[in-house]
């Protein structure tokens, strides 16, 4: 089967080469992107509102990965010429062979910036462009400590780097602190912008009743290090103590179908906006076991419809989201998970228990979305950014 799939990838690469090749031969646009996939995910809806943000630009984008579904792939040809180059982009060997051309390229163009996440593609073409080419990089998450890391990665590159947008301050000490440990000169941590994402959110605040049982909502996709089924063990906890809480686990998930109880409704994958926010209007929490993350979409998602996050204290989610602040609760994460659980259920119990601070919290966390999270001034920062690169 896999074999299959890797010759399908190749053949569909090699016929679309010449479409590829094409549209790099005319490239005319103002900026570059570089983005690993087109599927359904929360950095990707990020790379789409960036794009949006600066839909008055001439814009190229490049798929530079092997995305696992189309849902995204319309909106992304609404705003740019999307190019996806297959395994031109994702195997060493047949990037080798296109980097270059792509390199002489973006060199004869006049004021084009290049941006990038999370793509290989993008860091290797950066030694192939001449001096006039600007380029900006945007990290997710800070993974300074695994080699295999975007920030081990892009080491090198961070001269030729015009600018690098982390989504908070936590982050941005965190690589400060990674440039020093890595010898890069502090001149080019004056580069590093902190621009947090946006969400959208209903005119008015939502109110909840607290009363009955409690409804948290789990979603994600299904990934090693969003950890599903730490949060399956975490609902089976709950039903055997006939807590009184009822979990949602809104994605792919129906594999676990045999694995869970019936405190536990599989909702399977969402597409529809409207659709999701009505689940997170009636959801009282949204939950997270992440071994690590940025600042989640989901999290803000759930907070502009009033539902209160429970997640680990991974990426810049305590900068934001904490009892200090009553917008949320913490739980220290850790690789032993049946110590992780204990704390969830812990916290659990500590919410049942005194629900009198719940709208309270709710209401704190829409406000906190309002103020460090809306489009106005998502678009100003994003847009702000890139007339100072051009200029």
């Amino acid at each position: 089967m896999k074999k299959q799939k890797k010759w399908k990838t190749k053949l569909t690469s090699l016929i679309n080469y010449p479409k590829i090749r094409l549209i790099t031969k005319n490239l005319s646009s103002d900026i570059i992107f570089f983005f690993p996939h087109y599927n359904t995910g929360g950095a990707e809806r990020v790379h789409l509102d960036i794009m949006k943000s600066l839909s008055e630009y001439n814009m190229t984008c490049y798929i530079t990965e092997q995305s696992q579904d189309t849902d995204l792939k319309k909106e992304f040809e609404q705003i740019s010429t999307l190019v996806e180059l297959y395994i031109w982009g994702s195997r060493p060997k047949y990037r080798k062979k296109f980097l270059p051309i792509i390199a002489k390229k973006i060199n004869a163009m006049n004021n084009v910036i290049l941006f990038g996440c999370n793509s290989r593609f993008f860091y290797d073409l950066i030694p192939l462009l001449s001096t006039s080419v600007k380029c900006i990089d945007l990290i997710h998450t800070f993974l300074g400590e695994y080699d295999y890391s975007m920030d081990n990665y892009s080491l090198e590159h961070i001269p030729k780097l015009d600018a690098r947008v982390v989504l908070g301050e936590s982050q941005r000490k965190k690589q400060i602190e990674f440039y020093g440990q890595k010898g890069i000169p502090t001149v080019y941590a004056d580069r590093i912008k902190v621009i947090p994402n946006k969400v959208d959110y209903p005119t008015e605040f939502v109110k909840k009743d607290y009363k009955n049982d409690l409804t948290i909502l789990f979603v994600s996709r299904d990934s090693e290090e969003k950890r599903p089924l730490l949060f399956i063990e975490i609902t089976k906890i709950c039903y055997e103590l006939k807590l009184p809480f009822k979990f949602f686990m809104i994605g792919e998930f129906e594999k676990y179908k045999d694995s869970v109880r019936d405190n536990v409704e599989l909702i399977g994958k969402i597409l529809d906006k409207h659709v999701l926010n009505e689940f997170y209007s009636k959801a009282h929490f949204v939950m997270l076991t992440s071994l690590f993350e940025g600042l989640p979409l989901v999290l803000l998602e759930g907070l502009a419809q009033g539902a209160i996050p429970l997640t680990t204290n991974v990426g810049e989610i305590p900068s934001y989201i904490n009892e200090d602040f009553q917008t949320g609760f913490l739980i220290n994460n850790s690789i032993d998970e049946s110590k992780l659980v204990n704390q969830f259920i812990d916290k659990l119990k500590s919410i049942d228990a005194d629900r009198t601070i719940l709208p309270t919290f709710s209401e704190c966390g829409q406000r906190l979305v309002r103020r460090h999270f809306n489009k106005e001034t998502f678009q100003y920062n994003y847009q702000s950014l890139i007339k100072k690169i051009m200029d």
